[in-house]
Formats: structure tokens, sequence, C-alpha cells
């Protein structure tokens, strides 16, 4: 990366992908991870990442409807919120990552917009067969010896079956290899370069083994699993994936950056987590395998029984204290909305949660609460369903002068600005609270309450 006067400073290919996608070292010499995204079409945008790319597909979905937050470049909540919407209403899998297929649709493609008729949603396709095993049964007999495979990542060739053994050579990632044996964790190997042909022994867990010559059993058939889990496997992204590796972390498996992405990382910390627990070692997350993960007691790296605080990647799943991920961020946020919570939107149910929960009288538990990406778009869907849409303003008529009766939207407006031009023209009224003294406004909350006892008010007379 160096030059000299007037020259073009180049980056290499591999450098920026260490940089953009890997963990390199920063100035302290300590592993960092890259929120930052590089502006190339196509690189997976996931929750935290930040950057120009962010910032085009944040306007793109502003424009279709799907997203009504600030355009800032930090792909959040809401942005999550807006892509899984996009890919729900054009047919796509709905992941909450903008990956490739969102961002060529939505630079490039005809994209329908919130307001279209939706796509039916596709079928969601099948973790692939596992190598050796078919249908649950062994495709050989035998496990036969020698066979040729690949290293999954880059490994020491040892002298002997031990990690002090003395180091004959470094195998690159995809290094073709031929396996005479298994002896333990380790793997009796030959590898040929040009100069040398070396044998010795690496880890099995940096070797693409099929699962016939590993053991385990198979995890058996669960109805139940495959209706709240959707099989993962390499190549696979999203908030599922984001909870399977901060699970796998818990438990100790896996020690890389929470990417959202199902890469050879992740497969290896499947694969370890399977042979702990005597399971088939596909590296693959089915169904299945994730219910064992979030609803059962696996076993960690050191052998005992753990119950992971990693919520389960599916909407609806209780919460307590403690517990992690994206739920709860989504939690934290309405909370915020509601003006309960002040705190930051860590994905932690930590004693602030549980204390903004408690002061809201349990609201968030039986209150129906729907986000949606654009506030114009929803209202306009309330009018199809019959309901009156009444705007909170101060220009409106008091609210004992106005006829709240029957079905009605009550829009609470942002506190500092009130309802936007947009909005305040979508109403069908407006409505005003009266005040006294030198007290001109409320905060959204008490507001809201107000209003809310009004209609109430009405409907019983």
């Amino acid at each position: 990366m160096q030059g000299t006067p007037g020259s073009v400073i180049c980056m290499s290919a591999a450098t920026q992908s260490l940089l953009f996608e890997g963990e390199p070292l920063n100035a302290k010499g300590k592993k960092a991870s890259v929120t930052t995204v590089p502006t190339v079409e196509g690189f997976p945008l996931t929750r935290g990442k930040k950057g120009e790319l962010v910032t085009r597909v944040q306007s793109s979905l502003t424009v279709l409807g799907y997203y009504s937050g600030k355009v800032d470049g930090v792909y959040g909540a809401s942005s999550v919120t807006a892509v899984k919407k996009f890919q729900q209403k054009n047919g796509l899998t709905a992941t909450g990552t903008a990956d490739a297929a969102v961002q060529s649709l939505l630079f490039g493609g005809s994209p329908l917009s919130a307001s279209a008729t939706a796509t039916p949603k596709p079928t969601a396709t099948p973790v692939p067969d596992v190598i050796g095993w078919t249908e649950g049964k062994p495709a050989a007999q035998e496990a036969e010896y020698p066979f040729e495979t690949v290293t999954l990542d880059s490994v020491n060739l040892r002298k002997k079956a031990s990690v002090t053994s003395a180091r004959l050579a470094t195998l690159p990632k995809g290094a073709s290899v031929t396996v005479s044996a298994l002896q333990g964790d380790f793997a009796l190997i030959t590898y040929q370069t040009k100069k040398k042909t070396y044998t010795g022994y690496v880890m099995s867990q940096y070797v693409d083994i099929p699962a016939i010559y590993l053991g385990g059993k198979e995890l058996p058939e669960d109805a139940d699993a495959q209706k709240k889990y959707v099989g993962l496997s390499a190549g696979a992204s999203g908030d599922a994936v984001t909870a399977l590796q901060n699970a796998l972390r818990e438990l100790g498996f896996y020690t890389a950056v929470s990417t959202g992405y199902y890469d050879d990382a992740t497969t290896l910390a499947v694969k370890a987590m399977q042979r702990k627990n005597d399971i088939l070692q596909t590296g693959n997350a089915s169904a299945e395998l994730q219910k064992l993960i979030f609803e059962g007691k696996p076993l960690n790296m050191k052998g005992a029984k753990t119950d992971v605080k990693e919520l389960p990647p599916y909407d609806g799943v209780s919460m307590r204290q403690g517990d992690t991920g994206y739920q709860v961020a989504e939690l934290q946020e309405a909370l915020t909305t509601l003006g309960f919570y002040e705190g930051v939107l860590s994905g932690v149910y930590d004693a602030a949660t549980a204390a903004a929960v408690k002061a809201s009288a349990g609201a968030t538990e039986y209150v129906k609460i729907a986000r949606v990406v654009n506030i114009s778009s929803a209202l306009n869907q309330l009018k199809a369903a019959g309901l009156w849409i009444a705007g909170a303003d101060m220009s409106g008529e008091t609210m004992r002068k106005t006829a709240m009766k029957g079905p009605l939207a009550i829009v609470i407006g942002n506190e500092g600005e009130g309802l936007s031009k947009l909005v305040r023209e979508n109403c069908d009224f407006l409505v005003s609270i009266p005040m006294q003294g030198h007290i001109d406004s409320l905060n959204a909350g008490v507001a809201a309450a107000i209003l809310m006892f009004e209609k109430k008010r009405q409907d019983a007379e």
C-alpha cells in the first residue's frame, strides 16, 4: 500500500476483504470488526453496518414507501424491518439482510412498492444433503480409507497427533489432501506440493470430513421445530444466522464476530458443537439442532449443560432479564416509542429494560403494537378498513367539541415538530387538547392518554 510521490496507492482485494469482512488488527494490535461497509453494490448489509451503501438502500426504500426513518447511513432496527417488508412484498426470503438480491432489485430492477399487491412468500430452501449420508442412512456400509478432501481453513500439519508436536507445514485453506485415518481430534493426512510430499496430523475440524466418517447420532425429526425454525447452511444470512452465531459464542464454539452470514467459521462452530454433543457432524443447523441450542440444554465447549441467553430467531418469544437478541432490541424500541425507555437499543434485557417494562404496567405484554415503515400508507390502510383518522394538533378543534365515537385512529406527532405535513393532510380532521396558563404543549405519551380517555368517554355516552 506504499507509493512514491505522485503515484496511486492501491489496496489489494485481499486487503479489502480483510478490512471489511475479517478481523484486522487495530492500531493497538487487537482484532477489531469494521462496521463501515464498502460502496460496492451487493455487499451484504446487516444490523450495525454503516456507510454510503446503507444510505442508498435507505433512500430507495423511502421512495418505495417501506422506510420512514432518518436516512442516516446506519443499518439499525428500522432498516432491518423495512428490508424484511420489502423482501416479503417482492417474493424474497424475509431475512432483514440487504444482500445482493435486495440491492439488485432496488437499484436496477422493478420492485413493488409498499402499497402494491404482495407476491406470495416463496418456499424456504431446505438444508442440503449431507455428504456420506442419505435420508438418515449411511451412503456406504463402512467408511473407506483413504479418501480425498480439502481443508476448510488454514491449519498446521504436525508430526504427531498433538497440538504441541513439531509443525511440519502450514496448509492453506482449500488445500487438497488425502485422509488415511482419523485419530481422536486429528486426521492423518498426506499433502503434496510441487517440491515435497508431507504426511502428518491435522485437527480434523479444519478438514472437510464426510459425515459417515465422523459418527454421531441424527436428531429425530421434530414437527414443532420445523414450524418454528428454518434450516440454515453455508451461504444463509439474516437475523437467524446472527442468533445462531451469538448462541454458539455463548457455548464457546464460535469466537468470530457475529456477521449474520453463514460462513466457514460458522460451519466449523456448528461442527464443533455437534461433535461435543455426539450429533452427526454436518456443519448444517437443522431446525432440530436449533431447537436443541435455543430451547434445550446442549453441552458447551467444556462439556457442561448450558441454557443459552440468546433468544430463538422467531417473534412472539417470552423474554426475561438476562436474555439477548433482536427481539429485545425491538422491545426496547417499542418502549422508547411509548415513552418508557430512554436507554440504548442494546438488544440486552437488562435492569433498565425490566424497569421500563414494569413502568409500562405490562402494557407491552397485552397492548398490540404494530410497527410500520410508512405512516401515510398505514393511514390509508386504516381508512380502507373503515376507520376515521384524527390527528393531534394544536390548530384543531378541542376534543370536547369533536365527535370521536366509533372506529377511530388517533395520530400523535413528534414532540418537537408535531405532525408532518403529509401525515396532517392524510388525517380526516384535527383535534386538540385545551390548555391553560403558560403550558402550551404536552409530551406525546400524556397527549395520547388524554385523547384516548376522551374517546373512551364519548363511546360510553
